[in-house]
């Protein structure tokens, strides 16, 4: 005897077709992220994530003093000696997620 619904409640549609979906939907996600990895390999890959780097960093920066509260996190960090904390540095860290070789994307 089947348990459970046929029918998923989000959709209204048989649930068979909603996992197949779901699951076309996260091999075609994969599918790009692995794509995007190789890009860091060439040149112009190189040229075009050190601008994004640098776009990022600019606009984080700006959040950060248009946030109070990041601002004063920020500068709460800044008066115990940690400089480094900016735009730059998560800039970095959201760029080594998406594009640097051997990292799984997102992690």
């Amino acid at each position: 005897m089947d348990k459970g619904a046929h029918t998923d409640i989000q959709t209204n549609r048989p649930i068979a077709s909603v996992d197949a979906e779901r699951d076309n939907a996260a091999k075609s996600k994969l599918e790009q992220k692995a794509k995007l990895s190789s890009l860091s390999k060439t040149e112009a890959g190189a040229i075009l994530i050190s601008m994004i780097k640098k776009s990022l960093t600019a606009r984080i920066n700006v959040l950060i003093q248009n946030d109070p509260e990041a601002k004063a996190f920020n500068d709460m960090l800044n008066r115990v000696g940690a400089t480094e904390v900016d735009g730059k540095k998560a800039a970095e860290e959201l760029a080594s997620r998406y594009f640097e070789p051997g990292k799984a994307p997102g992690v």
